[in-house]
């Protein structure tokens, strides 16, 4: 599996934020956690390393959770969620058998 896969959830949100900024949207600090927290769990996806899978779970639980205080987005964020959810937890198990074999 190439290195550049491990980041497929932070250049997704990337565009998000950089479209948002190109329509006059202010992203709040909660965005840039996000794209911070999916950022680390890259690089240390690439570096082989299971902590980040669990980083990146981390930040989906965190979508999920915004997405259940602001009603108006609930269904977008919960199927935003649950898909890196399950992307970090494909990652992790793709790590974890490639180690052990």
């Amino acid at each position: 599996m190439k290195k550049i896969f491990y980041y497929t959830p932070f250049f997704f949100y990337l565009s998000i934020v950089i479209l948002c900024w190109s329509i006059g949207l202010v992203i709040n600090i909660d965005g840039y956690a996000i794209l911070i927290i999916f950022l680390i769990s890259g690089i240390l996806l690439s570096r082989n390393k299971i902590l980040g899978g669990i980083t990146g779970i981390g930040g989906s639980f965190y979508i999920f959770y915004l997405g259940l205080s602001n009603w108006k987005l609930q269904s977008i964020d919960f199927i935003v969620s649950v898909s890196i959810f399950v992307f970090y937890l494909g990652c992790m198990i793709y790590l974890l058998r490639r180690k052990h074999s």
